[in-house]
């Protein structure tokens, strides 16, 4: 009997150190170090963000894909504000397609204002750097540019060529070496190498000529971000952005036909995630961010 009691409790000490140990380890494992959190991704530069406007309420800037989209309460329109000598502004929301789409407007007088191509393919641009510079009062962003940021079209900058110019349906925006502004459609009137341009950017397609709208495909369906360079029947250079993906080309273009900016051309620009612009001056200070570097930029500063 001694020795049942013996072997009984030498059992039952076995049984419970290994009950004792198994708790231990489960402890230890309740207590033990979170692995640690990964490192979060290096983030993209990003454009400064500027002041609002003053007297008027900005036009937000496009919400991420994954957010829902800003509710606007009703139209708006700040009305031509005067933004420095020679230089207005204009934000307003329009009825469109059942929905209220924001425009941002600047209107420029060519008698007070320079226009000056910025082009840098090897050292592209965020919106941030390019409005940065000295002397620089707006900015839009330019025509299209491949993956290597060449644009696919002619540019111009300070008398310097590059590429090649585009035909048919494309639009240039051009100061010759005598001051002479012009937006003329390329079907009507191409390039020729002798011209003697100081600056010229091209775009495409062409959305106004002579007042009319000059781009009805067949076929338009995509809605994306929109900018596009202007002039009117005063003679007056506009820059024209539409910052969210509502208009198709055609339906950009017959908005344009439609309103009271009385055109007389306008020729649509890099647009998408390229689309961009600022204004900084004294009297407006507003922005809305490209997404990506720009290598093409269409610059105003004083005279």
């Amino acid at each position: 009997m001694h020795d049942w009691v013996i072997s009984w409790s030498r059992s039952a000490l076995i049984v419970g150190a290994w009950l004792v140990y198994f708790a231990f380890l489960l402890a230890a494992c309740g207590r033990g170090p979170l692995p640690p959190a990964p490192p979060r991704p290096a983030s993209s530069p990003t454009a400064a963000v500027l002041p609002p406007v003053h007297g008027a309420a900005p036009i937000p800037d496009d919400p991420p894909p994954s957010a829902p989209a800003p509710t606007v309460r009703g139209p708006t329109d700040t009305g031509w504000i005067a933004a420095a000598a020679g230089i207005e502004y204009r934000a307003l929301t329009t009825p469109f397609n059942g929905s209220l789409v924001p425009l941002n407007l600047m209107r420029f007088d060519p008698a007070q204002v320079l226009f000056q191509v910025g082009y840098a393919p090897h050292a592209p641009r965020w919106l941030a750097d390019w409005c940065g510079q000295p002397g620089v009062l707006a900015a839009i962003n330019g025509g299209f540019f491949d993956q290597a940021y060449q644009s696919t079209a002619l540019v111009i900058q300070q008398g310097v060529v590059s590429g090649s110019s585009y035909e048919g349906q494309g639009g240039m925006f051009a100061l010759d070496v005598g001051g002479v502004l012009s937006l003329r459609h390329l079907a009507d009137q191409p390039y020729a190498p002798d011209e003697p341009l100081l600056e010229a950017m091209q775009g495409w397609p062409m959305l106004i000529k002579g007042g009319a709208v000059a781009y009805t495909p067949p076929t338009d369906l995509e809605r994306a971000r929109r900018s596009a360079v202007a002039m009117d029947t005063a003679g007056r250079v506009l820059f024209i952005v539409a910052p969210t993906s509502d208009f198709t080309l055609s339906e950009l273009a017959m908005w344009l036909h439609l309103s009271d900016l009385e055109l007389d051309a306008a020729v649509n620009l890099d647009g998408g995630s390229s689309t961009g612009f600022c204004i900084r001056t004294d009297g407006v200070t507003t922005k809305a961010d490209a997404y990506v570097p720009l290598p093409l930029m269409l610059l105003v500063t004083a005279r």
